[in-house]
């Protein structure tokens, strides 16, 4: 079974399960932050955005040394995707609720994005328009020889493929892992759509961020933070990383997520024990980073020793 044919469920129920497993991923990255003390209260937290990343990592460190140990059957996985969808699931029930209960009919939640400045109406509508590109088929050859090649073996063979001949497959790291956890119960676009939560993340920090005092970030004034965000974002490279299950943008947003907590005003008025839990969330993010590409490993290494 190397076919990828044999590992994906029928559209259109694969982007469903793939939307059910990083809302789980969600539900675990809110509940670690929230474990960890920091605050994820609404859409406006900065950090309540990286919630997604965070799971991700949190299953990344679970999944990625038993997979090199052989220790990652298709069982074992799909038992691992389950729970994720379960929680998902109940996640996504939950918001659907507290949607409902606001009683608000969707022409008025589109007079809301008509009534934002033009560079945020801009920016929201680019970035709805790269989350329908997360949702579509994986086409780029390069993730259907090895992003995908490696998780197919990875099912196949209950772990980390040992290949010397497969050069682009010596390259895998613990993205491929998740990738393999999410097509283990067919869900193809789970890769794509941890690049597009990836993104939003780094877009919530640049919008929402705030100092020491609770303000705005100090760029606030105006369209300031929209442009910015607009103009990192308006790069081509963009729409081919983010339909594809490459992992690009998650270790980018997390070295961005781990560089945020190093050089946020707050820290200063930190007690020893949140600098300790700090510090090590940082550490836990560029390693992570560093374990999906190495070449990660020079911008993470900078954050690690700017956190030191």
């Amino acid at each position: 079974m190397f076919s990828i044919d044999q590992f994906l469920a029928s559209p259109p129920l694969s982007v469903v399960i793939s939307v059910l497993l990083i809302l789980g991923c969600d539900l675990i990255g809110m509940l670690l932050l929230r474990a960890a003390g920091f605050a994820v209260s609404d859409h406006r937290d900065w950090i309540r955005w990286q919630a997604p990343i965070v799971g991700a990592v949190l299953l990344a460190i679970i999944l990625y040394p038993l997979a090199l140990v052989n220790l990652t059957s298709k069982l074992f996985m799909q038992a691992i995707a389950f729970i994720c969808l379960v929680l998902g699931t109940i996640h996504g029930c939950r918001k659907a609720v507290t949607v409902c209960a606001g009683r608000k009919k969707p022409n008025e939640y589109w007079g809301m994005i008509l009534a934002q400045s033009h560079p945020r109406k801009l920016l929201i509508f680019m970035l709805l328009g790269m989350g329908l590109l997360a949702m579509g088929p994986v086409t780029s050859a390069d993730s259907l020889d090895y992003h995908l090649g490696i998780a197919i073996s990875i099912l196949n063979n209950g772990g980390m493929p040992v290949a010397p001949e497969w050069f682009m497959g010596r390259l895998a790291g613990n993205g491929e892992v998740l990738n393999a956890m999410a097509l283990s119960i067919g869900a193809e676009q789970f890769g794509s759509l941890l690049q597009y939560a990836s993104l939003l993340g780094i877009v919530g920090i640049i919008i929402f961020a705030r100092n020491a005092e609770g303000r705005a970030n100090y760029y606030s004034e105006g369209y300031v933070p929209e442009l910015i965000a607009l103009a990192a974002f308006s790069a081509p490279v963009l729409l081919f990383l983010v339909g594809s299950p490459k992992p690009q943008m998650w270790p980018v947003a997390m070295t961005t997520f781990a560089f945020a907590l190093v050089m946020h005003p707050a820290r200063h008025n930190l007690s020893h024990r949140n600098a300790l839990i700090g510090y090590a969330m940082v550490c836990l993010l560029v390693m992570t980073a560093s374990q999906a590409k190495f070449n990660y490993l020079l911008g993470g290494g900078v954050v690690g020793i700017l956190a030191f």
